[in-house]
C-alpha cells in the first residue's frame, strides 16, 4: 500500500531530468574564493595580474552538463554515493545551478540522509523560488521526516499562489490525514472529488477511505467501502483500492468473499499481474491446482524473468503427470538461472519419471558436489546406471560421492550391493563396516 511520503516524493524523483544549467548564466568558478576549483584550474604563477586567461564560460558549461550527466547515470544504477560525488564536481563548473542541488537533495534522500536532503532542497529553492517542483520537494521531504506543520505551509504556498493545484490539494490532504485532523483531511479529498477539473479523482476517493478507517468510528468499514468502490469504478486498474477493498470484504465475510470479489474484477477488467498473485497462492493453498496454473499463466505472461512463477506451474504440471510441459517451463528457468540445482535436480527427476534414464543420468551429474542435492542426485545416478544395465560405472558415481564426504548411509549400501553383485564380499563387508563407523547410530 503507497505510503503517504512515498506519493508525496514521487514527482520528486522522476522530475530530475535535463541539463544542469538553464543556459543563460554562468559563473567564473575558478576565481572564486568561496568555490575553490580544481588545483588543475588554478591561475597559473607565471601569468601576470594583467595577463591572466579567463575560464571558458562556454566549457565549464559543458563540464557542469557532463558531469551531470554521468551523476544521473550512477543514480540509475544504484549508485547514489557515486552520483552525489559527481554532482559535487559539477557545482565546481556551476555552483548556482538550482537544478544540480535538487538532484543532490534526491540523492541524498535515497540515502536516508533526510537533513542534508532539505538543505540542498532549500538551497535550490532559494535560487529559484517560483520553481513549484521544488516546493513540491521540499514538502515532500519535511513530510517524510514527519515535519507535518512545515510540509503544510509549503503546500499552502502553493494553493496561495494557484487555488486550483489540486495535486498540492492531495498532498495537504495527506499530511493533514497523517497529523491526526481528519476534518481537514476530509474537507480536502472531499473537494478534490468534486472537482470538474481534477483528473485523478480515484486517489482523493482512496484516500478518503483510508481517513474513515483511520477514524475506526463506527461505521467506517462501510463509508471506507462506498468510496473504494467509486476509485475502481473511475480507475479499474489502481490496485491500492482493489486491494484495500478486498481485505475489507474479507474482515467483514471472510475469505471466500474476497477470492469471489478478485475473480469477478479480474473477469469484468481483464489480467492483473497483481491480484493474479493473490490468487494463484489462494488455490494453491487450496490444491485448487488448476485454478492456480490459470492465475500463473497471467504472471508468466507479464515477464519472461518471473523464476518462481515458472517453478510453481512446473510443480504444478509435474504434480498432474504433465511432464512435458513441466520440462519446458524447468528448462527456461534453467536458462534464467542455469546456476539452480534445485531445478536441476526435478528436471532429471522428470526425464526419470518419463523412463529417459539416460538423459536423467546425464542432468543427475551436472549437479555440482557443493550442492545441497548433490548426494540424492548421485544415488539416482546409481541406480539409473544400474537400470540400463552400467553397474560399473554405477559403482564409479557413488564411489565419487563417498569420496565427497557424502553423510547419506544408502550410498555405502548401494555400493555394498554392488559388491556382493560381483562377488567380492571382502569390499562389501569393508564398504559395510565403513558406514557402521561414519553412521553409528543409523540401521543400514
Amino acid at each position: 500500500m503507497i505510503k503517504c511520503y512515498q506519493l508525496i516524493l514521487l514527482i520528486a524523483i522522476v522530475g530530475i531530468f535535463g541539463c544542469a544549467t538553464d543556459g543563460t548564466r554562468f559563473y567564473d568558478s575558478a576565481f572564486n574564493d568561496r568555490n575553490r576549483a580544481p588545483a588543475s584550474l588554478a591561475v597559473p604563477e607565471i601569468f601576470d595580474n594583467e595577463k591572466v586567461p579567463s575560464v571558458d564560460a562556454i566549457h565549464s558549461q559543458v563540464e557542469a552538463d557532463f558531469l551531470f550527466i554521468k551523476s544521473d547515470l550512477e543514480s540509475q544504477s544504484g549508485k547514489s554515493s557515486e552520483a552525489i560525488e559527481l554532482l559535487k564536481s559539477a557545482m565546481v563548473y556551476d555552483p548556482e545551478a538550482p537544478t544540480i542541488m535538487q538532484k543532490l537533495a534526491v540523492e541524498y534522500y535515497k540515502r536516508g540522509q533526510a537533513r542534508d536532503a532539505i538543505y540542498w532542497a532549500e538551497k535550490a529553492h532559494a535560487k529559484d523560488p517560483e520553481r513549484r517542483d521544488l516546493t513540491l520537494l521540499i514538502a515532500g521531504l519535511h513530510t517524510s521526516s514527519k515535519n507535518y506543520p512545515k510540509a503544510e505551509s509549503e503546500y499552502l504556498s502553493l494553493l496561495k499562489k494557484d487555488k486550483d493545484d489540486s495535486e498540492a490539494a492531495l498532498y495537504l490532504g495527506a499530511v493533514y490525514s497523517e497529523m491526526k485532523n481528519y476534518p481537514k483531511a476530509i474537507q480536502k479529498f472531499v473537494e478534490l472529488t468534486k472537482n470538474p477539473n481534477y483528473t485523478s479523482k480515484h486517489l482523493a476517493h482512496y484516500y478518503l477511505a483510508r481517513v474513515y478507517l483511520e477514524q475506526a468510528n463506527k461505521n467506517a468499514n462501510t463509508l471506507a467501502q462506498v468510496d473504494l468502490k467509486k476509485s475502481i469504478k473511475i480507475k479499474p486498474d489502481f490496485f491500492e483500492s482493489v486491494l484495500l477493498l478486498g481485505q475489507l470484504i474479507q474482515k467483514d465475510s471472510g475469505v471466500n468473499k474476497s477470492i469471489l470479489f478478485y475473480s469477478e474484477h479480474q473477469k469484468k477488467f481483464g489480467p492483473s499481474p497483481k491480484i493474479a498473485e493473490i490468487l494463484a497462492q489462494y488455490f494453491i493453498e487450496k490444491n485448487k491446482y488448476d485454478l492456480a496454473y490459470d492465475q500463473l499463466e497471467i504472471l508468466d505472461s507479464y515477464s519472461d524473468d518471473m523464476i518462481q512463477v515458472k517453478l510453481k506451474m512446473a510443480l504444478i504440471l509435474i504434480d498432474k503427470k504433465d511432464y512435458d510441459p513441466a520440462i519446458v517451463k524447468l528448462k527456461e528457468i534453467l536458462v534464467l538461472a542455469p546456476e539452480s540445482d534445485k531445478v536441476r535436480f526435478y528436471l532429471s527427476a522428470v526425464y526419470e519419471e518419463k523412463k529417459q534414464f539416460q538423459i536423467a543420468f546425464d542432468e543427475y551429474l551436472k549437479i555440482s558436489k557443493g550442492s545441497t542435492y548433490f548426494e540424492e542426485a548421485r544415488l539416482h545416478a546409481a541406480y539409473l546406471a544400474k537400470l540400463t544395465g552400467q553397474n560399473d560405472v554405477a559403482m564409479k558415481v557413488l564411489q565419487e560421492s563417498i569420496s565427497a564426504k557424502t553423510e547419506n548411509p544408502q550410498t555405502y549400501f548401494l555400493l555394498a550391493q554392488f559388491h556382493e553383485d560381483k562377488k567380492d564380499l571382502n569390499k562389501a563387508i569393508e564398504t559395510i563396516n565403513l558406514a557402521e563407523n561414519k553412521f553409528p547410530k543409523n540401521e543400514i
